[in-house]
């Protein structure tokens, strides 16, 4: 009697996009794009407002913990200091991942792809990484880039934030945001580019990540509508951004697709040359 072969099954994680970068980076337009794709957000969002008519795509309850966490840290979105010592082990911490283990459990259990989006990831991405490992969900990192000019004046128009916490700010998010998430599946995605070209854009995305992102001609067409230049909110030609940011940008180079001198770095992410 012939054997019969036993054939193991393929068990495939689902997969979550964190959308990481700094507030006013344009992370709402693109996690918007990755909706349209047909990427899960959840269906609590939080609603539109006037800094933002278009929507901010952010998970509600997510935002809330985020915010709670931060409280109990003594710090806040706006804050430039960096979180204290051992935050992770924190009672609060601990606070914030068992509430968003039930949030994940409850929202996107059995959903292959979704993602979050929240420029607080960038500071709390460490523990949204125990997060997904307790829920067997892959992670993949976008990291959303803006001029720092663009965001400074966006977030003093805004908030009434002066330049240099502005500026401080756009430093802070990036620096925790690249060091955290390396080693991570991670990609770089230039705001303006995307406004430029975003089926190019979303396909780099999707290759880079291992993931399926594709759009119909009608989902295509709410896309194009969607992605107004008038999004871009002051934008500069000026790349003279200071030298405490400037400094930064070659920690770009860590991420796929910018492995090139410096200055090329400087220049891309600057927004004076393309891809």
């Amino acid at each position: 009697m012939a054997k019969v072969k036993k054939i193991q099954a393929v068990t495939v994680s689902p997969v979550a996009l964190l959308v990481l970068g700094m507030h006013r980076s344009g992370t709402s337009a693109f996690t918007r794009v990755l909706n349209l794709h047909g990427v899960a957000l959840g269906e609590n969002l939080m609603p539109a407002g006037p800094d933002n008519p278009s929507g901010f795509w952010e998970h509600a309850d997510v935002v809330a913990v985020h915010e709670r966490l931060l409280a109990a840290l003594e710090r806040t979105w706006d804050d430039p200091r960096p979180l204290p010592d051992n935050w992770l082990a924190s009672a609060a911490a601990q606070t914030a991942f068992d509430a968003l283990v039930a949030i994940v459990q409850r929202d996107f259990a059995g959903v292959s792809l979704w993602a979050v989006k929240d420029p607080r990831l960038c500071r709390l991405l460490p523990l949204w990484q125990r997060v997904l490992e307790r829920c067997g969900v892959a992670l993949r990192v976008v990291l959303v880039s803006r001029p720092p000019k663009e965001v400074v004046g966006s977030l003093a128009r805004r908030d009434g934030l002066p330049p240099a916490i502005g500026e401080l700010l756009w430093a802070r998010y990036l620096l925790e945001s690249v060091h955290a998430s390396s080693g991570c599946r991670r990609v770089l995605l230039r705001y303006d580019a995307l406004l430029a070209d975003w089926r190019t854009q979303l396909q780099r995305v999707a290759q880079v990540l291992g993931v399926e992102l594709h759009a119909s001609a009608d989902v295509a067409r709410q896309i194009d509508a969607f992605l107004d230049p008038q999004l871009r909110h002051h934008q500069t030609a000026d790349t003279a951004d200071s030298a405490a940011a400037m400094a930064l940008l070659p920690l770009l180079t860590t991420l796929p697709g910018t492995h090139a001198t410096v200055g090329a770095v400087s220049r891309r992410v600057c927004g004076v040359a393309g891809n």
